[in-house]
C-alpha cells in the first residue's frame, strides 16, 4: 500500500459531508463537516457574464468569518482555467483542497464546461489532481520528465509511479510549471 499524505490525522477529522447537507450537484452550495464536528460551508458564485466560477469554503462560525479555501476558475477558449486555489494554512491535510477541486469540477460541468485546465508547480497540487484524474497536458510532458528527473526520450511512468514521485517531497515546488487537464464528461 502506498504511502499516503497527512496519514497522521485521524479520518474523523477530515472533511466529509454533513447528513443534513443537500446534494452540492443540485444547489452549488453544501454543508461539510471537519475537525470532528465543526461545520464548513461550501458556497459557489456564477458570474455569467464574465464566466467566471468562484467557490468560497469557510467556517460556520458567526462571530468570525474565516475563508479555508477559494477556488476561481474563468473561462477561456482552451476551456475552463482554475487560476486561482487558496487553502489556508492552518487546514492543510484535511482534504479541504481535494474538496474544493472536486466542487470546482461539479460547477464547471454543470454550467457546460467541456474541459478544465490549470497550471501548478507545487508537488503537493499535482498530485492531488492527478488522484482526482486529472492528465498532464501533452505540451507539458517532456518539461514534467526533466522536472522528475526523466530523460526526454522515456516514456511516463504509471500514475501510480508518478504520485510515489511526487510524494517523497511533497510540499516543494517542481521548478517550473506544468499544466494539468480534465475532460468533462
Amino acid at each position: 500500500m502506498s504511502e499516503r499524505y497527512y496519514k497522521h490525522i485521524p479520518l474523523s477529522q477530515k472533511v466529509r459531508r454533513a447528513k443534513s447537507s443537500q446534494s452540492f450537484l443540485k444547489t452549488l452550495n453544501g454543508k461539510y463537516i471537519i475537525h470532528g464536528n465543526k461545520k464548513i460551508f461550501a458556497q459557489t458564485f456564477i458570474d455569467k457574464e464574465r464566466s467566471r466560477i468562484n467557490l468560497v469554503v469557510h467556517n460556520a462560525d458567526k462571530q468570525l468569518f474565516q475563508r479555508l479555501c477559494n477556488f476561481e476558475a474563468i473561462k477561456t477558449k482552451e476551456g475552463w482555467n482554475v487560476y486561482h486555489r487558496y487553502l489556508h494554512d492552518d487546514y492543510h491535510g484535511l482534504n479541504l483542497g481535494r474538496l474544493g477541486f472536486r466542487l470546482i469540477e461539479i460547477a464547471i460541468k454543470k454550467h457546460g464546461g467541456k474541459e478544465i485546465f490549470l497550471e501548478a508547480d507545487r508537488k503537493d497540487v499535482i498530485n492531488t489532481v492527478l488522484g482526482l484524474g486529472w492528465n498532464i497536458a501533452p505540451k507539458f510532458e517532456v518539461r514534467f520528465k526533466n522536472a522528475i528527473g526523466l530523460e526526454k526520450s522515456d516514456s511516463l511512468p504509471s500514475l501510480q509511479e508518478i504520485r510515489t514521485k511526487l510524494r517523497q517531497k511533497s510540499g516543494e515546488s517542481l521548478g517550473t510549471t506544468i499544466r494539468l487537464m480534465k475532460e468533462c464528461k
